[in-house]
């Protein structure tokens, strides 16, 4: 039995500009079964949000092309969907938590309208009296740790502070629970003791439902607490992916390694390198690794050829010579 929910198969994304093409996703391969946790890291740039946009088709078409790959949502490839069946995915299958909730919430709708418009076009709760899903949007509110529900649920996203939208944003990505729920940065408008509580709210939800989870974030100490597998992505490509606790114990290529040098730890032990140098230019990317010019172990295959995935074990995957 095939228990794979999501399939991403040599996707690449380009983003149109005044230069040319910007080659910001470049044949990465992603998969997640059901009911599983998977943390997507990497920097600012890398090509997380992107590629998560791309499941739900909600990239602008007129700056944005993919030239190539499958999204493979339960067997089905989503980028040969008919609008109709997009929309059942949107409405049934696939919820997302936007890293940027102004953008996400509609300006001209009350906070009640938008939780009650998802509720009704839902096949679970439509058939509720209004009544009954006003209930279910104030137990929702709630659910985010937002006392007031009435007068939350009267107001305007204007009105609320960016912690506050983005509160919204979780509470109306939890009312209908669907198959897959992709948070991107769900935490980072929030509060430290809030964040906690919300991922505490994200595990829990994904438990009970069964549902899988995506969770894109910068942090490790996140990816570590909340995930049983992690993907590591640099300029657009997938470099290392294995068990979550993997990483952290043998991390295999050199950006993931950098990644751990930064992280700041309580023993102390002085100040933390960073990574030399800077992100490749997507528009004329070099032919080889894009991680080569930061890289202390480049060879000269690493800046001429790109390289494969290599296995070192069954659930342990890097793409970098050093392992060839």
């Amino acid at each position: 039995m095939d228990t794979t929910l999501l399939n991403i198969k040599d996707l690449q994304i380009w983003y149109k500009t005044y230069r040319g093409n910007a080659k910001v996703v470049d044949k990465i391969n992603f998969y997640i079964n059901k009911g599983e946790k998977v943390a997507l890291v990497g920097e600012s740039g890398c090509g997380k949000t992107t590629t998560m946009k791309s499941i739900l088709q909600i990239l602008d078409a007129r700056n944005s092309i993919i030239p190539n790959g499958e999204i493979l949502y339960k067997g089905k490839d989503i980028l040969k969907m008919t609008y109709n069946d997009l929309k059942d995915i949107r409405r049934k299958e696939v919820s997302m938590i936007s890293q940027a909730p102004s953008a996400a919430l509609n300006p001209v709708y009350t906070v009640g309208e938008q939780i009650i418009d998802i509720i009704k076009y839902s096949d679970q709760f439509k058939k509720m009296s209004k009544k009954e899903m006003k209930k279910l949007a104030f137990e929702k509110i709630k659910d985010v740790m937002i006392p007031d529900q009435e007068r939350i649920y009267n107001t305007y996203p204007h009105q609320l502070s960016g912690g506050m939208k983005q509160r919204i944003c979780i509470a109306m990505s939890l009312v209908v629970p669907k198959s897959l729920l992709i948070a991107d940065e769900p935490g980072t408008a929030l509060d430290v003791t809030i964040q906690k509580q919300i991922h505490k709210l994200l595990e829990q939800l994904v438990e009970e439902k069964n549902m899988s989870l995506i969770m894109i974030t910068h942090s490790l100490a996140v990816a570590r607490e909340m995930t049983e597998r992690i993907y590591v992505m640099y300029a657009g490509n997938i470099v290392e992916t294995c068990k979550t606790i993997e990483l952290f114990n043998n991390p295999l290529h050199p950006y993931t390694q950098g990644l751990m040098k930064c992280v700041p730890r309580l023993t102390g032990g002085g100040i933390f390198e960073g990574i030399y140098g800077y992100v490749p230019d997507y528009i004329n990317p070099a032919p080889g690794c894009r991680f080569s010019p930061r890289c202390s172990y480049a060879m000269e295959i690493c800046n001429r050829k790109k390289p494969p995935v290599f296995a070192i074990d069954k659930e342990h995957q890097v793409s970098c010579f050093k392992y060839s």
